[in-house]
């Protein structure tokens, strides 16, 4: 079973748990407390639009996240083991998208399963830009589309701040005569550290008879200076199989 999802941005509470060891006379050592890592909800505010201006303008190298899930670990860690492999390229500039020479960039996204009820893919799309480097739609494999309500991101985000994105149309080709599926987008900023924040980016995805299929939660972690990088990529499928599996950094 093949499906399509582009990659394009959870807070979880991570537990630390120490195992003591066996003391002389067989008598076993206390176990270390469960100790909580608890999320801080940063005061300071972060340049979210500068930030994806820079990760588009700059392109991102090759960077690998992991899934280590299994039937008994679902709960955590999602279903699934496997890599989640993502590349970017650089802006380029020009190339015609809806007879507008427009910048873009090549995104691909490579996923390997093991223990899972889909196949693995591997695919590259053509992303198109406007000059604030927000995206405008993409071509790729059987597939063409368009932001039909246009993509935004506030200029500076807070934790506790939350919003539509945009939506996404996908059609078999540039015609627009077959609706394949639509993608609505929204994002979230969820506590990090004292210094950071996290701004999870939502996509609930339909089919063309408007069901719900699945969503996705990319997670990046954002600072002051910009920095925009990986967390975690999530996906919970609203149809058969079911699939959940969660991607870590």
């Amino acid at each position: 079973m093949k499906l399509h999802y582009r990659i394009g941005v959870l807070a979880l509470m991570v537990l630390l748990v120490a195992c003591g060891g066996k003391g002389g006379d067989d008598e076993a050592a206390p176990a270390a407390a469960v100790t909580p890592v608890v999320p801080v909800a940063s005061t300071l505010s972060f340049p979210l639009q500068a930030a994806h201006a820079a990760l588009v303008l700059l392109g991102e190298s090759t960077v690998t996240l992991y899934a280590k899930g299994s039937a008994e670990t679902a709960s955590v860690h999602g279903m699934c083991s496997g890599t989640l492999v993502v590349t970017a390229t650089p802006i380029s500039y020009p190339q015609v998208f809806e007879g507008v020479l427009r910048q873009f960039a090549i995104n691909a996204v490579q996923t390997t399963y093991s223990n899972c009820p889909v196949s693995s893919t591997n695919e590259s799309t053509f992303v198109y830009y406007d000059y604030n480097y927000l995206p405008l739609g993409s071509t790729a494999e059987g597939a063409y589309s368009v932001w039909t309500t246009p993509a935004a991101f506030p200029g500076s985000v807070t934790v506790g701040m939350s919003g539509a994105v945009g939506t996404e149309a996908f059609f078999t080709d540039q015609t627009r005569a077959t609706l394949l599926r639509r993608v609505d987008y929204s994002s979230v900023v969820e506590p990090d550290t004292a210094t950071s924040a996290i701004v999870n980016v939502i996509a609930r995805r339909f089919d063309a008879a408007n069901q719900l299929q699945s969503t996705t939660q990319q997670r990046r972690r954002i600072r002051q200076d910009t920095l925009y990088s990986w967390v975690s990529w999530e996906r919970q499928d609203a149809v058969a199989p079911h699939l959940h599996v969660i991607f870590r950094r």
